[in-house]
């Protein structure tokens, strides 16, 4: 194999001399037999083509143009050692990655720890990777996630969606009828209220109501409509939305149950979805105002 290569770069090479280097001229090199090594501005390697990609926390995953997966980046707990096989969909999380096998199945890989990366058995259209949890969409079109369910994360809605999405502390979907939905917890989404009230949907002009209520005093809290005062101990309060607003944010009993959340004995206030959740038997899920017990989980009832 012969290499030219610029005259000025000589001196990096063996057996070769040249008179007074310059830029325009060029040697010829004899690699041979020889061990090349280094940077490689310019190669004959075919490039790397892709037809997704997907970028988790700290590591990046992709399907290449042969529909091999291959991730890169922090590698702690196997997140990017992509199995092997060929994909047609792959999405990245925190610490684990999942992906849409060629067969329609689900296979997850990286930090297991709270069950994000045991998918469960049957056929996928889509699949999303968050925090500690995992969501995809069934051959059937229905929703389901797995892993870490605080906060109603892992518990999707009824019904049949088109594509989903899995966050930190909440997932989105959008239904067979175009409309969005979320469900879980929010950090500090006090004014639209993501996943607050279980499975919302997504803010629009509610929304933007619920901001004219955070900007009010209580002069004014009351007589705006939908729109309800939230004391907090040693005086002060905020003005919330009676329809958007973080279970968890809310610190009175009255508006608590105003805002539709449920106010428990440790005087919290959590949503009604949250509540249904922590009941483990079907005797006390359907004692439960608005919760019902089916196929072993303990869920806000049909509307």
């Amino acid at each position: 194999m012969r290499l030219l290569i610029p005259a000025f770069l000589s001196f990096f090479a063996w057996q070769c001399q040249t008179s007074r280097p310059s830029y325009k001229k060029q040697v010829t090199i004899d690699l041979t037999d020889k061990q090349v090594w280094g940077y490689l501005e310019y190669s004959s390697k075919k490039p790397i083509l892709y037809k997704s990609v997907a970028a988790g926390n700290r590591h990046s995953c992709g399907i290449r143009d042969d529909d091999t997966a291959i991730c890169w980046g922090f590698n702690q707990n196997g997140q990017a050692t992509a199995p092997e096989g060929k994909f047609k969909s792959i999405a990245a999380g925190d610490s684990h990655s999942c992906g849409i096998r060629d067969n329609d199945t689900a296979i997850c890989w990286g930090n297991n720890g709270l069950g994000q990366a045991t998918a469960p058995e049957g056929k996928f259209k889509s699949i999303a990777a968050g925090n500690w949890h995992s969501c995809g969409i069934r051959d059937n079109d229905t929703a389901i996630c797995w892993g870490l369910d605080e906060d109603g994360r892992a518990s999707a809605p009824k019904g049949k969606f088109k594509s989903i999405a899995a966050g930190y502390k909440h997932s989105c979907g959008i239904r067979d009828n175009d409309t969005a939905i979320c469900w879980g917890g929010s950090w500090i989404d006090n004014v639209f209220g993501l996943g607050s009230l279980g499975a919302t949907k997504v803010p629009g002009i509610i929304g933007r109501k619920a901001l004219i209520c955070s900007e009010a005093f209580q002069e004014a809290c009351d007589f705006t409509d939908g729109c309800i005062w939230d004391p907090r101990e040693g005086g002060g309060g905020y003005c919330i939305s009676k329809h958007w607003v973080a279970c968890n944010w809310v610190k009175s009993r009255n508006a608590c149950i105003e805002v539709g959340c449920h106010w428990d004995d440790k005087n919290n206030c959590i949503s009604k979805s949250s509540l249904c959740h922590k009941a483990k038997s079907a005797d006390t899920c359907n004692n439960l105002p608005g919760c019902s017990f089916d196929r072993g989980n303990c869920d806000l009832k049909k509307e």
